[in-house]
């Protein structure tokens, strides 16, 4: 049983990246997966939430089958998709042609 917390200890802390929250977070290492708000399946909220990442819903996340045609899009969150296809897939909202960059 130890061997089994410490294992999932490690993999949230594998997880763990600049935009995690303060401290550790301990997760269980059950598969319920969530799909987050990137796109990506998590094996539960636990560890989305351990990410840094909201979850978009229950289940693993469907596999968007894009073109690869190029045709900027911005997404409200300021990053440019290669087209509108790849921004509905990751669920952002957008707006025509890429995002313009600021120079500070």
């Amino acid at each position: 049983m130890q061997l089994g917390i410490f294992i999932a200890l490690m993999v949230v802390f594998a997880l763990s990246e600049a935009r995690s929250p303060p401290g550790p977070v301990a997760c269980t290492a059950d598969w319920s997966p969530v799909c987050g708000v990137d796109n990506e399946t998590y094996p539960n909220a636990c560890m989305a939430r351990a990410k840094g990442v909201a979850i978009a819903g229950q289940g693993e996340c469907k596999v968007c089958a894009c073109p690869r045609n190029m045709e900027p899009v911005c997404g409200v969150n300021k990053k440019t998709y290669d087209n509108d296809c790849l921004a509905k897939c990751a669920g952002v909202t957008f707006f025509p042609g890429p995002c313009k960059r600021r120079d500070s």
